[in-house]
């Protein structure tokens, strides 16, 4: 029973080591052979099964049931070699002649000893078991394991070949890869000199937890460290596409919302009324009185910041109402929340304001109201028109007052 317990831990510390690899299928993009390793690590199982079973069988003295299990045994450990030279295959990206011997003489090992197991029945060439459920190694199993030596040594030489070319993080794989391979070939030598013992099973438990230390984790931390650039790139850019988007919504002048920010916040409101999700706001247009006679008389730079302290000043008494710039000297505000409650106030205080400017010559901004109603206005074209209109009978009402 030792020699079961042995592999089950040997199975559980596989499990915890690779469970990133065996059961997440979010790092696919690793590395190109993750895949492959992946079904390196799956095929190990069945071994594994197989391996603590007959240590079971063995210890209860179930004969037939530990014939089988030895021959699903060396199956189990015919393919998962042979996933492992596919693993090491795509691992490689080598399309040279060594990839296709080794998937040749992978491929060719399954299928020998598939068929060394058949003939095994009648003529017990690798195996057979005695009465007393002691098992008897035949010549057919030292070929097995020699083939597999063979394989084992091949992928070593050639690994560390490619290392000599390499560099960095690249060779360092290569040489844990040739390693790797240097390991089983020398642990598949001492289980053919000690066949009850669990030697191959724990060769692969050592030769699964190299690759995830030195290759599994490089690449994944690589593969962080590309996404957190990545991440930092797309952060830089978002950053731009905002800093972008406010110079085209916003006024160069003026630092308010322009005119193509107007449109968007028409067709937003038209939206809402259409589907009643908005009952109460207004629209207040201003205009600017005398702005081409400062542009006429002390040019436009004049002109400029005569537009930024009407701007101000619009900006000081509608604190929180978004202000946009639709013309040259026309400007409209939304009024909302507080400044809706209050417009009437608000609005009172700023045209006694431009009443005291209109006779201490400074900033003078005629300002025209109205308030949406949801039972006659149909959108928000409607309001602006009221509004519109208020403001140029104010305008023509501050005119009259500067000629008296």
């Amino acid at each position: 029973m030792m020699y079961t317990q042995i592999i089950i831990i040997a199975i559980l510390i596989q499990f915890i080591i690779n469970f990133d690899v065996m059961l997440k299928r979010s790092d696919e993009d690793v590395f190109p052979a993750h895949g492959y390793y992946r079904n390196f690590l799956y095929g190990l199982i069945p071994y594994y099964l197989t391996d603590a079973a007959w240590g079971y069988f063995e210890s209860k003295g179930l004969l037939d049931l530990l014939y089988f299990d030895t021959v699903i045994y060396f199956i189990a450990m015919a393919v998962s070699v042979f996933l492992w030279t596919k693993f090491v295959i795509a691992f490689l990206n080598d399309t040279g002649v060594f990839n296709l011997i080794l998937k040749f003489i992978g491929f060719t090992f399954v299928i020998v000893v598939c068929i060394l197991m058949l003939v095994n029945v009648k003529d017990p060439m690798v195996f057979k078991v005695g009465e007393g459920c002691e098992y008897i190694p035949g010549h057919g199993r030292f070929i097995i394991l020699l083939v597999q030596t063979f394989i084992f040594a091949l992928t070593s030489m050639h690994t560390f070949v490619l290392s000599v070319r390499t560099s960095g993080r690249s060779r360092r794989h290569h040489i844990t890869i040739g390693v790797n391979s240097i390991v089983m070939m020398v642990l598949v030598a001492l289980q053919m000199v000690y066949p009850v013992y669990p030697i191959y099973s724990v060769a692969c438990l050592l030769c699964t937890c190299l690759v995830h230390t030195f290759v599994l984790e490089d690449e994944k931390n690589d593969r962080r460290k590309e996404l957190e650039k990545l991440f930092k790139i797309e952060d830089t850019q978002a950053k731009e596409l905002i800093s972008a988007k406010r110079r085209a919504y916003t006024d160069s002048l003026t630092g308010v919302k322009n005119k193509h920010s107007y449109i968007e916040m028409e067709n937003d409101i038209n939206d809402r009324i259409g589907g009643q999700l908005i009952k109460e706001f207004a629209v207040i247009v201003f205009d600017l009185n005398g702005l081409k006679k400062v542009n006429d008389t002390m040019g436009h730079e004049k002109g400029d910041a005569f537009i930024i302290s009407a701007c101000d000043l619009i900006q000081s008494y509608f604190k929180n109402s978004p202000l946009y710039r639709i013309g040259g000297d026309e400007f409209v505000a939304i009024l909302e929340g507080d400044d809706y409650n209050l417009r009437g106030s608000i609005l009172r205080q700023f045209n006694e304001k431009m009443e005291e400017n209109l006779k201490t010559g400074e900033v003078v901004i005629a300002a025209g109201m109205d308030v949406f109603d949801f039972v006659h206005d149909v959108d928000f074209h409607t309001v602006f028109e009221h509004a519109d209109k208020k403001m140029y009978e104010r305008k023509k009402e501050l005119k009259e007052m500067g000629m008296n």
